[in-house]
């Protein structure tokens, strides 16, 4: 049979350039969300060669049935899809409540004083402009850091303001572009992680399906010739 190649996406050099780098030293900065997914995907490749090398060894095995090569290869790869996914959503969760924790931080300025009663008004005059003023004068009171006029809004539904849900997230983005780059940068950078964990888990969820697939046509075959062997044995007695 075919050997089972380990796909390219289920490896931690995936996310190895997502690392930020000191740029004095050059050095990689430590970050959690990447490094727990450096480490889920170490473990997922570990247990997808566990697999393959497994496949390979019991190809090459004449002394057992081809049933019981197929079952061992079928109990072992579902035992290792399970480590390798169970290690994925950890490093996953991670990621997420970093993201998460980062999301809420930088999503808007902070409340400056005495602006409560205001930020109503702000958000009604707002919504009542035409939309391209409407995003101009967002758009210039995020650049300038006006915190009451920017604040009522990005903190507030979109619909408050007279914004979609999409252009309310661009206006934070931007916002977040603007005041917290080095926030905006670690929220990109920890997306892609998540994007490459997820990568890795459909792959993983492939993989492990060819290897129990293959082991069960392995297995369906055996069971075809023993009972043609039962067959040709009963005709001749």
């Amino acid at each position: 049979m075919p050997q089972l190649a380990v796909p390219l996406t289920i490896d931690p050099d995936q996310v190895a350039p997502l690392y930020a780098r000191d740029s004095e030293t050059g050095q990689t900065i430590p970050d959690p969300a990447i490094e727990a997914a450096a480490s889920a995907l170490t473990v997922a490749r570990s247990q997808a060669m566990a697999i393959a090398d497994l496949a390979s060894r019991l190809d090459a095995d004449p002394s057992r049935t081809s049933a019981a090569r197929a079952l061992e290869l079928r109990r072992a790869a579902l035992r290792a899809g399970e480590r390798a996914a169970e290690a994925l959503d950890r490093a996953r969760s991670v990621a997420q409540t970093e993201r998460a924790e980062l999301d809420a931080a930088t999503s808007a300025p902070p409340i400056p004083p005495g602006a409560g009663a205001l930020e109503s008004e702000v958000r009604a005059a707002l919504r009542a402009m035409p939309a391209g003023e409407r995003a101009k004068a967002l758009a210039a009171a995020i650049s300038a850091g006006e915190s009451l006029i920017a604040g009522a809004v990005l903190r507030a539904p979109g619909l408050l303001s007279g914004l979609s849900a999409d252009e309310l997230e661009l206006h934070r983005a931007n916002y977040r572009r603007l005041h917290h780059p080095g926030a905006a940068d670690r929220l990109d950078r920890v997306g892609r992680a998540l994007a490459a964990l997820d990568r890795a888990g459909e792959a993983l969820v492939s993989f492990t399906a060819k290897a129990t697939e293959r082991g069960e046509e392995a297995a369906e075959r055996s069971a075809a010739a023993d009972a043609a062997l039962n067959a040709l044995t009963a005709e001749g007695a």
